[in-house]
């Protein structure tokens, strides 16, 4: 099935969106920051990344761009 992480420091967020998109079917892999993102992503990559672009420490732009340099070709 399709892989979907969630990257929100939001618990309530990535709560919410975990349960629409399990209903549906897909299976989730949840992220609290960037760090844990980069870390999940480098074990298994889901094949769309919801990622919020208001966090703390590094914006989710920012992250996507260093998800980019360490993984461009799967991008």
């Amino acid at each position: 099935s399709t892989v979907i992480m969630i990257v929100d420091d939001k618990k309530s967020t990535r709560y919410l969106l975990h349960q629409v998109l399990q209903k549906e079917g897909y299976q989730i892999i949840e992220a609290k920051n960037g760090k844990q993102c980069l870390e999940m992503f480098s074990i298994q990559i889901p094949d769309l990344i919801l990622l919020d672009t208001m966090m703390p420490e590094m914006n989710g732009f920012n992250y996507y761009i260093k998800l980019q340099e360490l993984f461009s070709k799967d991008l």
